[in-house]
């Protein structure tokens, strides 16, 4: 065959390549850089007492929530924040400033907040299966853990992890598969949950909305493996696609794992035109017990995240030793140019320490960065 026609067929092909797998290749090669030679440089990091007080002066009223982990939030329109809480204390604070019937848990609720200022805890207003939580219980041995979530039109949709218990630890618990949770956005009424996907990777974990494109972040149930998955604009119910190492594809059985240092309850942020990933350690065997919370840097939202570095060190580990606490759920609430404001969650499974409201609850973080070339890389 002559040159010239080895070469036709060539570009004939290129151009087949290109009209047909383009957009999965330019995500990765040209939308965002690859691999990041930057790292993150904590400058400091200040407990945001603004914030915790806050909560914990309307947790101190007794008058709805009292204490949780899984912190999220959504700003409402109207300037109102929609704080998301999972595991949830109510109504159970005693005239001595100490926690009562320890009954009270429910497994999520939401709080409002405005200007600073929290005001109303939203249930269920009716016990469904002995619990009021928000998100009713689908069964008695079932409950809804919310994650993050999006504003699409007039609806806040939220992702639901679907979990059941099987013995009588209370770890005696598994992921079983993720619901998508609609609500009226005037009304804060729940609409309506559905299903959105039956696999084993928990899309509850963290989502972030970049251009015209949302990035849903999940987990492999009981790995630390992170997937993620993509939908046009915020409905979070729209058609979603995979990444599956190459490109994004409407096959969820093809999504493959991008990362694998990540604990439940992770979280992303852009930041400085870079991406950074929270995490508690789970780089040492039982890191969620020391306290730290590693950042891991990338130039795209989806892979090559690298140069792992402590970014701060949870003092409640050392302050409630006796009460063998640990922390979890670093989550991103608010980033701005050189700040990040992160919460963190605090929890014990010390029954009798659980009488002390001052330790189950969210604790919120000021961490000033920059993004540097330092080599110093700990992972």
């Amino acid at each position: 065959m002559k040159a010239g026609a080895i070469l036709a067929i060539f570009l004939i092909l290129l151009i087949l390549l290109i009209m047909f797998y383009s957009p999965a290749i330019s995500f990765i090669e040209t939308q965002f850089n690859g691999n990041s030679s930057e790292t993150i440089d904590v400058r400091s990091v200040e407990v945001n007492y603004s914030l915790e007080n806050a909560l914990n002066s309307y947790g101190n009223m007794g008058k709805g929530w009292t204490g949780s982990d899984g912190t999220y939030h959504i700003t409402l329109p109207n300037g109102t924040v929609l704080w998301i809480f999972d595991d949830t204390f109510y109504r159970d604070m005693l005239p001595n400033g100490t926690r009562g019937d320890l009954s009270s848990l429910m497994r999520n609720s939401m709080v409002l907040e405005k200007n600073g200022t929290f005001y109303e805890t939203l249930t269920s207003g009716v016990p469904v299966n002995n619990n009021l939580a928000y998100f009713p219980d689908p069964t008695q041995y079932q409950w809804y853990w919310p994650g993050p979530g999006e504003i699409s039109g007039n609806r806040i949709e939220i992702l639901l992890g679907l979990y059941s218990s099987y013995g009588s630890n209370p770890l005696d618990i598994k992921f079983q598969v993720t619901y998508l949770g609609i609500i009226n956005e005037s009304t804060l009424d729940l609409e309506k949950i559905i299903l959105i996907s039956n696999s084993q990777i928990n899309w509850s974990q963290w989502v972030l909305h970049i251009n015209n494109t949302t990035y849903i972040y999940g987990i492999g149930n009981g790995t630390s493996s992170m997937y993620v998955a993509r939908v046009n604009g915020t409905d979070l119910e729209g058609n979603w696609s995979y990444y599956d190492g190459g490109g994004w594809s409407v096959d969820q059985s093809s999504a493959v794992s991008v990362f694998n240092r990540v604990a439940a309850g992770f979280s992303v942020a852009s930041f400085d035109s870079e991406y950074i990933l929270f995490t508690s350690n789970v780089s040492v065997p039982y890191g969620i017990f020391n306290g730290q919370i590693i950042g891991y840097i990338s130039s795209n939202p989806v892979v090559n995240f690298t140069h792992g570095t402590t970014i701060y060190t949870a003092p409640q580990i050392s302050k409630y030793q006796s009460c063998s606490v640990w922390t979890y759920g670093p989550h991103v609430q608010f980033s701005y140019s050189s700040e990040i404001i992160l919460s963190y969650d605090v929890n014990t499974l010390n029954l009798s320490c659980q009488h002390n409201p001052s330790i189950y609850r969210p604790r919120f973080i000021n961490i000033y960065l920059n993004i540097s070339n330092s080599s110093n890389k700990l992972f």
